[in-house]
């Protein structure tokens, strides 16, 4: 930029088209503020002590096939069930990943471990609700209320391996169909993962048969 004088300026900016006052702007924002106050709550929320029944049974079967190496055939630790009966551990990948992590870091590793791995799978679906697009007091209130009502089931145990990657799915989801990427191709791959992780995996393929069934009723009510 000439100058008086015919001297030079060269200014520079902060990000793409982005002046700093405006990127200050956008954090200060009350949108901003609320989501993010959403999340720091949502996160509170989701560190919490052990309360399942069944958690030790977790780590027990966890414990077991990292000493023996192979999965258990038959339902080891429940004495009114028939050795002969044959038992599929649909969890067992979380459970040697509970062991690993009570064997170093204890119950607070555990806390703290499935509490990142919640709050996540809450970010990814924070992401998805397009507060940008949308009424974002609005969005902020549904989300709120989620947290209050998933209260019961927050904490250590596997089904926080379904919540979290249920939510990523719809992020990606809701993005192949924006025409925004197509990271949604690696669903197969995840959904592999997914059930080694926890038996909620067939969650994966009824978010897809929505989203398409969704998206053919959208396209039906266009045509007339």
């Amino acid at each position: 930029m000439a100058g008086a004088g015919g001297a030079v300026r060269i200014g520079y900016r902060s990000g793409p088209g982005l002046r700093p006052s405006a990127r200050a702007d956008s954090w200060a924002h009350p949108r901003t503020l609320l989501l993010g106050a959403v999340l720091i709550a949502a996160g509170a929320a989701f560190i919490t002590p052990v309360s399942d029944p069944d958690f030790w049974w977790h780590i027990r079967v966890g414990e077991w096939i990292v000493a023996h190496g192979r999965l258990p055939g038959h339902d080891l630790f429940t004495y009114t069930v028939p050795r002969q009966r044959p038992w599929i551990d649909h969890e067992y990948l979380t459970e040697v990943l509970m062991w690993l992590v009570q064997r170093g870091f204890g119950l607070v590793g555990q806390s703290l471990a499935f509490g990142a791995l919640t709050w996540a799978g809450f970010g990814a679906l924070v992401a998805a609700c397009r507060a940008r697009r949308h009424p974002y007091p609005i969005v902020a209130l549904a989300l709120a209320l989620a947290v209050l009502a998933g209260g019961p089931i927050w904490g250590p145990r596997p089904q926080m391996v379904t919540f979290a990657l249920s939510c990523l799915e719809l992020l990606w989801l809701r993005r192949y169909l924006e025409g925004r990427g197509r990271v949604v191709l690696a669903l197969p791959a995840l959904t592999l993962v997914w059930g080694n992780l926890h038996g909620g995996w067939p969650v994966a393929i009824v978010w897809c048969l929505l989203a398409a069934a969704a998206e053919a009723a959208a396209a039906a009510s266009r045509h007339h």
